[in-house]
């Protein structure tokens, strides 16, 4: 039985840090290799098609300040908010029926786009990216558990038009 253990937890760990390795020495498409350093980067799709990619530096430069509890602490992070980043690509936040953050590791929830106003992406400390990844996705009031850590893309649901 311990033997099988031991099969399986190495398979575990040999597939996540080939993830993690193919994510870290690939750059996104879209994303210049010039400018990317291989960066963390954050794909955005709008009904599946992607809109933009993201670098951590890119989003960084556009961060304020965002009040928040984590764990029952207040504390302060560098946020992006979901609204922000629609808004210079021509979308209306209002027509967000669903968002879908995922993480590197395929973890995803999908979040009515009721909640979008108070949705935002956490630009990570860098003392605690190898714990969290660079980026999260935190929705202020919703659960803890729906906030994704290791967040590699967004994909937004429009409300399709009447025709």
């Amino acid at each position: 039985m311990d033997k099988k253990i031991v099969i399986i937890t190495a398979f575990f760990t040999i597939v996540i840090l080939s993830a993690v390795l193919n994510y870290t020495v690939s750059v996104p498409q879209g994303v210049d290799e010039e400018d990317s350093e291989l960066e963390w980067s954050l794909r955005i799709e709008v009904n599946r098609e992607v809109l933009k990619i993201y670098g951590v530096s890119e989003l960084s430069s556009r961060a304020h300040p965002l009040n928040i509890t984590s764990h029952g602490e207040p504390l302060i992070i560098q946020a992006v908010s979901l609204t922000s980043l629609l808004e210079e690509n021509n979308i209306d936040s209002s027509d967000v029926v669903l968002f879908t953050p995922l993480a590197l590791d395929g973890f995803s929830v999908d979040v009515n786009g009721t909640h979008i106003q108070n949705a935002y992406v956490w630009i990570v400390e860098d003392e605690n990216v190898l714990k969290d990844g660079a980026l999260r996705m935190v929705v202020t009031d919703l659960s803890q558990s729906k906030w994704v850590k290791f967040l590699v893309e967004i994909n937004f649901e429009l409300q399709l038009e009447e025709q």
